[in-house]
This record gives structure tokens, sequence and C-alpha cells, in this order.
């Protein structure tokens, strides 16, 4: 009878473990997900943001080429297929673009007072606050995953039963200049 109980103690603990080993590395895939969807908000911005630079095209045809790269490196990013160098190239792209459209805007004044630039800019730095938000909380999840394979006894039931890898996270070295070069390692 003590046997039984010590083995029904012993499958819960390993029932409890193995479901938390699960239900942290689900919260990290959905982590990467969220920075998936934030990096896709900025495919409503890109279009409007072409069409004030396509005015002044003669002048600025190199932003409206990397504005158009990085609509389009978006574009393609799927939710299915982490793709972490992606990611990093896209924001090291955007990094290099936030400071020109700044600066071209100054060139232009009539730019700058328009209604529709004020706009942009408000969603474009929206939108960048919200990956940068996406990124913390997805660090946070793969801490929390990391930590339960890694732990006793975590560690033993994950060598025994699920054999999951530790995740990477995305470290910012430059306010995520080579964003789209981290892949993080999901096996399922």
């Amino acid at each position: 009878m003590i046997l039984v109980i010590f083995f029904l103690v012993i499958m819960m603990i390993v029932m409890i473990v193995y479901n938390g080993i699960i239900r942290a590395e689900n919260m990290a895939k959905r982590g990467w997900s969220d920075i998936i969807t934030y990096e896709r908000n900025r495919l409503e911005v890109i279009p409007k943001l072409e069409s004030i630079v396509k005015e002044y095209k003669q002048y600025e045809q190199s932003l409206l080429t990397n504005i158009t790269k990085i609509r389009q490196q978006i574009a393609s990013l799927d939710s299915d297929n982490i793709d972490i160098k992606m990611l990093k190239d896209i924001q090291n792209n955007i990094s290099k673009i936030d400071p020109k459209i700044i600066l071209q805007a100054e060139n232009y004044p009539e730019l700058v007072s328009s209604q529709l630039y004020k706009q942009l800019m408000h969603d474009w730095k929206d939108t960048q606050e919200n990956v940068t938000a996406a990124i913390s909380a997805y660090n946070q999840t793969v801490q929390v995953f990391n930590d339960k394979i890694m732990e006793f006894p975590g560690v033993l039931i994950n060598r025994a039963l699920l054999q999951r890898n530790k995740l990477d996270v995305f470290e910012d070295s430059k306010v995520s200049n080579n964003f789209l070069s981290y892949k993080p390692n999901f096996h399922s």
C-alpha cells in the first residue's frame, strides 16, 4: 500500500513537472508569435510611408528602396517558421531608416507639417515600442522555459521524456541592431 502511494506521488510530480515544461515552451512559442504579429503591424504603416516618400521620390530614392525592402521582409515572415535571422535583418534595416525618415522630413517642412506624416511617425514609434515589449516578454518566457528544463526535477524529466533543448534569448546589443539574424531553436 505504501509503495502504491509512493508510486502515485512520484507520478503526480512527474506529470506536474512535465506539463509545466510543455506550458513554458508553449508560452515561449506564443511570445515568438507576438513578435511576428507586431512586426506585421508595420505593414499597415509602411505603404503610407512609401506613399509620402514617393511624393519626394526624385530626392529620396534610397529611402523609398529601403522602406520597400522592409515591407517585403516583414511580409515574408512566417509564424510557423521561426527565422530570427530575418527578424534581425528587419530590425537592422529599420534602425538604418529611422534617422533618415526624420532627417528627410526636416528637409521638407511641408512634409513635417502634414497631419498624415505626424500620424505615421506616431504609429511607427508605437509599433517599435510594441516590438520591443514583445521581445522582452519573449525573453522572459524563454527564461522560464530554460529554468524548467535545467532545474531539478525538470532536468531529469526533460532528459527522460521530452528531450527539449535550451532556447536562445534575443540579446539586444544596439537596440536590436541585428535583430533578424537571431533565431530561437524551437524543437517540437
